[in-house]
């Protein structure tokens, strides 16, 4: 039995070092994506809504690999998963509220203050 344990161990270290670890929040994610995600997270109360099963087919490879990264995080994949696709539906969001608020402030105009002095006909009398 400690033979096994130690095989484990090892395999388990050669693994670790083979996939370095990953920082817990994805990169490419800023601090305003973060924080927009987490309001809209917060506001809906996704936390108390019942969850539903999803069932996802990856290769054994990607398998292999979500399940070391999992463990690095202290995670399962389906937390993985899950705070990932939270994570890509709060960004959607999140843009697709800025984009609004563009548009609603495009429509509006802007008045930047010139005054208009000579009709458009004027303008164009030749």
């Amino acid at each position: 039995m400690v033979s096994s344990r130690a095989a484990k161990r090892r395999q388990k270290n050669a693994a670790l070092r083979r996939f370095p670890p990953f920082p817990r929040v994805a990169v490419l994610l800023t601090a305003r994506k973060m924080r927009d995600t987490r309001i809209i997270r917060d506001n809906e109360g996704l936390a108390q809504m019942p969850k539903q099963n999803l069932t996802v087919s990856l290769t054994r490879q990607t398998l292999r690999k979500a399940k070391i990264l999992a463990a690095r995080r202290g995670s399962s994949i389906s937390g993985l998963l899950a705070e990932q696709i939270e994570i890509l539906v709060g960004e959607e969001e999140a843009y697709e509220r800025a984009e609004r608020q563009a548009t609603e402030l495009l429509d509006q105009g802007f008045h930047l203050g010139g005054v208009i002095r000579a009709s458009r006909d004027e303008w164009h009398e030749r």
